[in-house]
């Protein structure tokens, strides 16, 4: 079963008193809706939910909302960024049912980039995550790629990644995640053009 990160939150008023306290505190506000229920305006630490989304945001979450009784199962629908800082604004996430299947976005995992490079490969990334379908218990926290065997002029298309068994393949099979390239070395010529010309004379 995948890894559930475990996010504590809080409700929060609405308004743009609210919204500049929420800043001013340097957190994050979020919504929480889905499975036929009223949408809960939420307001999340902000330190944290960076750290955790510095790889990724697929996965499972479970939200636990100030005192209530039982954390709400999610999965992140939406992150939106400052288009200059880069820094988290907002995020939206789903409910889900334990025995409904879902569609999440899945982080890949690269490894072997050092063996890559020790052949001359350079490594240039696609794309960074998948959308998968399965049940929350079969979502896997991420999908490993190896890329230790390959060579210049490779590609790794999101058809070729290892799926786990019960989990459905969603992205284009076609969507490329990796490449490798050789990186040419620019040195400059021993002789300027002309100079080039009177020692060949």
């Amino acid at each position: 079963m995948a890894k559930t990160n475990s996010i504590s939150c809080r409700r929060r008023s609405f308004g743009k008193r609210a919204r500049r306290l929420i800043r001013q505190n340097g957190d994050i506000p979020g919504v929480i809706y889905g499975k036929g229920k009223p949408g809960s305006r939420v307001v999340f630490e902000g330190r944290p939910l960076e750290r955790l989304f510095v790889h990724g945001s697929g996965g499972l979450y479970s939200l636990q909302i100030d005192d209530d009784p039982a954390p709400v199962l999610a999965v992140v629908r939406e992150l939106q960024r400052d288009p200059i800082s880069r820094q988290l604004t907002h995020v939206d996430f789903m409910r889900v049912d334990a025995d409904e299947p879902i569609e999440s976005a899945v982080t890949v995992s690269i490894s072997g980039e050092e063996e890559l490079r020790e052949k001359g490969g350079f490594l240039q990334i696609g794309a960074r995550e998948v959308q998968v379908k399965c049940l929350p218990r079969d979502l896997p926290e991420t999908i490993n790629l190896d890329v230790s065997l390959l060579t210049p002029g490779d590609q790794v298309l999101a058809e070729a990644l290892l799926i786990p068994a019960g989990v459905e393949l969603l992205s284009d099979p076609d969507l490329l995640i990796v490449s490798v390239i050789v990186k040419v070395n620019q040195e400059e010529p021993e002789y300027t053009p002309v100079e080039a010309e009177i020692e060949e004379a």
